[in-house]
């Protein structure tokens, strides 16, 4: 199923079909139907320049960001924190013999904080992506250790590979009660998602946003940077498809969680 997934992320990938559709139209323009192939390579030039010049991603990814808000007030008592793997890259660690962080990596400090503020919490990190003897959990919870996180605080998931089966391995790993709180730590944009596997595992987990990537108003400001705005509508259009395909899955009961409250 992880594989599949893989594929189907690849093939949904906005610069691979531009990619076909120009080497397509470029080879129609030398046959007889030239007037397809001229067609086709207008419609992907217009599609490379509305991408350069208007950030559609912007909108979809603070729709995704803006549903859940970071919580004003918490329990007293709070049971475990898990946090989602993503914020580590195991091949350039693993090359380079030195730490390697991605993009996400505001959800370890969010997760340091929390695990400071809840003495008595667990602190779970959940990441089974990378090689059998290092996994993103490996790295992750490396970097918690030296942010101050204890290491007999610390639980980890090394097998996991998406966010359904974080989920689902971490409740099992745990075994929440059901008079317990738990807090779960992941970006702002993979949180609803994350969300819906929660609920329909029937886990009431406290969402806790991070790795914000847009304000709270965040505006579709024009601007030309086609290699940026084709790596970010990439980025956000997995967590869009994924919200849809977790629904038809039935790994979620909503096809957009929403904040309860």
């Amino acid at each position: 199923m992880h594989a599949l997934a893989r594929t189907v992320d690849y093939l949904l990938l906005p610069g691979h079909w531009l990619t076909v559709a120009a080497v397509l139209g470029a080879g129609l323009l030398l046959t007889r139907w030239r007037a397809w192939g001229r067609g086709l390579s207008l419609i992907v030039a217009a599609a490379l320049l509305m991408i350069a010049t208007i950030p559609v991603h912007t909108p979809l990814t603070a729709a995704l960001e803006n549903r859940f808000p970071v919580p004003q007030a918490l329990p007293t008592e709070v049971a475990g924190i898990v946090v989602l793997g993503g914020s580590s890259q195991v091949d350039l660690t693993v090359s380079r013999q030195q730490v390697s962080l991605g993009a996400s990596t505001e959800r370890l400090f969010v997760t340091a904080e929390l695990a400071q503020r809840f003495p008595g919490a667990k602190v779970v990190v959940a990441g089974g992506v990378g090689r059998p003897d290092l996994k993103e959990a490996d790295i992750e919870s490396a970097i918690l250790e030296r942010l101050g996180v204890r290491r007999d605080r610390l639980v980890l998931d090394r097998q996991s590979l998406n966010t359904f089966e974080n989920l689902t391995n971490v409740r099992r790993l745990v075994e929440p009660r059901p008079d317990e709180t738990w807090i779960l730590v992941t970006s702002a944009a993979q949180l609803p998602r994350a969300v819906g596997v929660a609920r329909k595992l029937g886990w009431p987990v406290v969402p806790y946003p991070a790795d914000y990537t847009t304000g709270p108003g965040a505006a579709l400001n024009l601007n030309f940077n086609l290699a940026r705005n084709l790596i970010q509508l990439s980025i956000i259009l997995h967590e869009w498809v994924g919200l849809g395909a977790y629904r038809l899955l039935g790994r979620s009961d909503e096809w957009f969680p929403e904040y309860r409250g």
